[in-house]
């Protein structure tokens, strides 16, 4: 039971902070959150058997975070998200027209859903054209402003919120900012490539490369 499980977080959640345990205290309240997402995500399913493609992307300083919802059939089936890094401001029209174009690729995709976004974007109508191109059927590209539409992409904006909002555990963003300046770089880094080259007196030469991306 959801309900009895986040009361019992609650409790060690209070527990924690009265005994001045911060830092667990706040991972158990981030347990709690999502928890309670999951409660609101299962309160959306709809009457209507309808398929949906849900995008969502918000900013905060020098991130921004791109957020996709999957309906199929009246109910929601997945959810996944991607953050991005900002080194010239933000530009909604780009970013959204970038993360629908790197959804669908160049095939079309097994189920055609209409597409919600959360907001209103310049190249909507472009991105329209070349959807229905791919689609082999007319495509929409829908900014709801009411009904169960609307629940979907606000369900969207609160976990976009959430995420923007949640402290990154591996110091990804001060780690990024740090390397900019220890080299020093222009801007952060998006991809970093490291190679190493060893060697037994000469015999079992090996390479090796890592990447983060």
């Amino acid at each position: 039971n959801k309900k009895e499980l986040i009361k019992e977080l609650q409790k060690k959640m209070y527990f924690y902070a009265e005994a001045l345990r911060f830092e667990e205290a706040a991972q158990i309240k981030e347990r709690i959150a999502g928890i309670e997402r999951s409660v609101v995500t299962s309160q959306i399913d709809l009457a209507k058997k309808e398929d949906y493609d849900i995008f969502c992307i918000l900013h905060k300083e020098e991130r921004a975070v791109i957020v996709r919802i999957f309906m199929r059939a009246g109910k929601i089936v997945s959810s996944s998200h991607d953050f991005l890094y900002l080194n010239e401001g933000f530009d909604e029209d780009e970013v959204y027209s970038r993360a629908i174009m790197e959804h669908y690729g160049s095939q079309k995709p097994p189920i055609v859903a209409p597409v919600l976004v959360a907001h209103d974007f310049d190249s909507k109508k472009l991105l329209e054209e070349y959807l229905s191109e791919l689609f082999e059927k007319k495509a929409h590209i829908i900014t709801p402003q009411r009904g169960e539409k609307k629940r979907l992409t606000d369900l969207a904006l609160l976990n976009a919120k959430e995420l923007l909002n949640k402290t990154q555990s591996d110091n990804t963003q001060q780690l990024l900012v740090e390397v900019k300046t220890l080299f020093p770089l222009e801007r952060l880094p998006l991809r970093i490539e490291v190679f190493d080259n060893s060697h037994m007196a000469g015999a079992a030469t090996v390479g090796a490369m890592i990447v983060y991306d």
